[in-house]
């Protein structure tokens, strides 16, 4: 993984990084026949320090239950400057370094962009790429491009390009940005997010938001 998380950066290195690794993204469906786990992840920065909380959600086919199988949560220093829409060389590294002492799911959600990102290589593309396993991005926020409703969806398009759809369950619920990180498809990354989002977001990044916020109120 050494190559996709250098020790130094500038914004001109990891920008030339980003077009680079885009080009070996996967933006189909190269997921298990049957998604039996699904995680979810997010993270916290403040100065050096990363905080990462991951869980791990068991579901039936139908995506009506979920069992949670483990919860995690970590720490990490980041000599890397955190720069806008360059998250993936820091909070993605502590992202990828929680989930290789844990049991890897059959689809990743994380909390931030994925192709829908101004060079197209979001942190769940950067994650994704980087241990070659399905990603999803999840957002309440659109990065880049604009929303224009297509054959009744509302797509993320960038200078005509989809790159994400949004996502809301019901009138009370927020608009999520949905976008494919590695492996998944947009059409199958916005089901996916749309199935499991009971409440407000969907489940997985729910129960892993949840200890976030407690591990943080503990400082």
């Amino acid at each position: 993984m050494s190559k996709f998380f250098p020790d130094k950066i500038t914004i001109l290195s990891a920008s030339e990084l980003q077009e680079k690794f885009h080009e070996d993204l996967i933006i189909e469906d190269k997921l298990p026949m049957k998604i039996e786990t699904i995680g979810g992840v997010t993270s916290y920065s403040r100065g050096n320090i990363i905080k990462v909380s991951l869980a791990i959600l068991k579901v039936d086919e139908n995506y009506s239950k979920f069992e949670i199988l483990k919860q995690d949560f970590i720490e990490e220093q980041s000599k890397i400057p955190d720069l806008p829409t360059f998250g993936g060389f820091r909070e993605g590294r502590a992202i990828a370094d929680s989930i290789t002492s844990f049991d890897i799911p059959d689809v990743l959600m994380i909390k931030g962009h994925g192709i829908n990102h101004p060079r197209k290589f979001g942190i769940a593309c950067h994650v994704g790429l980087s241990m070659n396993i399905p990603t999803i991005a999840v957002s309440n926020e659109l990065l880049c491009g604009e929303v224009k409703t297509v054959d009744g969806k509302n797509l993320i398009l960038d200078e005509e390009e989809i790159v994400g759809e949004v996502v809301k369950t019901s009138a009370r619920s927020p608009r999520l940005y949905v976008s494919p990180g590695h492996r998944v498809s947009i059409k199958t990354a916005a089901e996916i997010v749309g199935k499991t989002t009971l409440e407000k977001i969907p489940e997985p990044l729910r129960v892993a938001n949840e200890k976030l916020i407690q591990k943080i109120g503990q400082i």
